[in-house]
C-alpha cells in the first residue's frame, strides 16, 4: 500500500512539473514580439496593473489625436486627412498585434511610437484599450 501511494505521489509531482514547465513555455512564447512573420501575442492582456498603465500612456500619447474615449475627435486629430479614427469601431477588426504594429510604425499621418514607448507600454496601451 505504501508503494502505491508513493507512485502515485510521483505521479502526481512528475504531472506538476510537466504543466508548469508547458506554462512557463507557452508564457515566454506569447511575451516575444513578431519573429518570421509569427503573429504576436499581448503579454499582459488580463493584468490589471497593465491595463492602468495603458491608460497613462494612451492619455499622454494617443488622446490628443484620438479623444480621451478613443473614439476619434481628439483636437490634434479633428485636421488629418482623414481624421484620427475611432479606436473602439468593431469594424475595424484589428487584431492585438495590428493594433501593437500600428502604434509602432504609424499609419498615414500617425507618428510610429516605436522609438519613445517601451513593448510593454505598446502592449499596455492596447490591453487598456480592449477594456473599453
Amino acid at each position: 500500500m505504501a508503494f502505491y501511494r508513493v507512485t502515485c505521489w510521483a505521479f502526481i509531482v512528475a504531472i506538476l512539473l510537466i504543466l508548469g514547465v508547458a506554462v512557463g513555455l507557452a508564457e515566454e512564447s506569447a511575451s516575444k514580439m513578431k519573429k518570421d512573420g509569427a503573429e504576436r501575442m499581448n503579454p499582459n492582456s488580463l493584468c490589471i496593473t497593465h491595463i492602468q498603465k495603458g491608460g497613462f500612456m494612451y492619455r499622454a500619447y494617443c488622446a490628443s489625436c484620438h479623444g480621451l474615449d478613443a473614439m476619434g475627435g481628439g483636437p490634434e486629430g479633428a485636421g488629418f486627412d482623414p481624421p484620427a479614427g475611432d479606436l473602439l469601431s468593431r469594424e475595424s477588426g484589428y487584431t492585438d498585434q495590428r493594433l501593437a504594429e500600428i502604434i509602432e510604425k504609424g499609419r498615414r499621418e500617425m507618428p510610429g511610437w516605436k522609438n519613445t514607448l517601451s513593448d510593454e507600454a505598446i502592449w499596455a496601451i492596447v490591453s487598456w484599450l480592449r477594456t473599453r
